[in-house]
C-alpha cells in the first residue's frame, strides 16, 4: 500500500518534468507525436496518474485563458505588439493542445467543458475595457511585470525589474 502511494506522489512531481522532456509542444513532428502517443499510454498504465493528468490539463487551461487576459490588454494599452500577440497566443494553444493529448479519452468531453467555463468566467466576470486606464497600463508595462511575463512566451529574451534573465515561458 505505502508503496503505490509514494509511487502516485512521485510521479504526481515528476510529471510536469516528464510531460515536458519527452515531446516539447515546439517539436512537434511525426516521431514526438509516436512520443507522446507511448508517454501517454505509459503514464495512463500508473494507478492515480489520470486524475493527475488531468489536473495538469487544468492548471494548463488557467494559464492559456490568463495569457489571453493579458494579451487583450497589452493590445489595448498598445503595449504588445500584433505579431507577439500571436505567438504568444500560439504558444499557449500549443501547450494546451499538448497537455489535452495525454488525457484519457473518457476525460476530453470534461475537459472541453472545463476550458469553456475558465474562459466564460475569465471574459465574462469583468470589461476589458472599463479596467484599462492609464495608472492600470502602466501596471502592465512595469519592467518584471505582466507584460515582462508573457513576452517570455515568444522565445525572446527577457529581463526581471532586477535585471537577471527571466525563465523561458514564465507564468503569469
Amino acid at each position: 500500500m505505502f508503496r503505490n502511494s509514494r509511487r502516485t506522489f512521485l510521479a504526481a512531481l515528476l510529471l510536469p518534468f516528464v510531460i515536458g522532456a519527452a515531446a516539447p509542444p515546439a517539436l512537434a513532428d511525426d516521431t514526438s507525436s509516436d512520443r507522446t502517443a507511448e508517454l501517454r499510454k505509459i503514464l495512463l498504465a500508473q494507478p492515480g496518474m489520470r486524475e493527475q493528468l488531468l489536473a495538469s490539463y487544468k492548471g494548463q487551461a488557467a494559464t492559456s485563458v490568463r495569457l489571453e487576459w493579458l494579451i487583450r490588454t497589452g493590445v489595448m494599452c498598445h503595449l504588445l505588439a500584433e505579431d507577439d500577440a500571436k505567438t504568444i497566443f500560439a504558444a499557449g494553444a500549443e501547450e494546451l493542445e499538448y497537455a489535452a493529448s495525454l488525457l484519457a479519452d473518457e476525460d476530453k468531453p470534461a475537459a472541453e467543458i472545463y476550458l469553456e467555463g475558465v474562459r466564460a468566467g475569465a471574459f465574462r466576470s469583468a470589461e476589458v475595457i472599463s479596467e484599462l486606464n492609464d495608472e492600470a497600463c502602466r501596471h502592465f508595462g512595469r519592467p518584471g511585470g505582466p507584460l515582462t511575463k508573457i513576452m517570455t512566451w515568444t522565445g525572446k529574451r527577457q529581463y526581471t525589474a532586477q535585471g537577471t534573465l527571466a525563465s523561458p515561458r514564465t507564468i503569469p
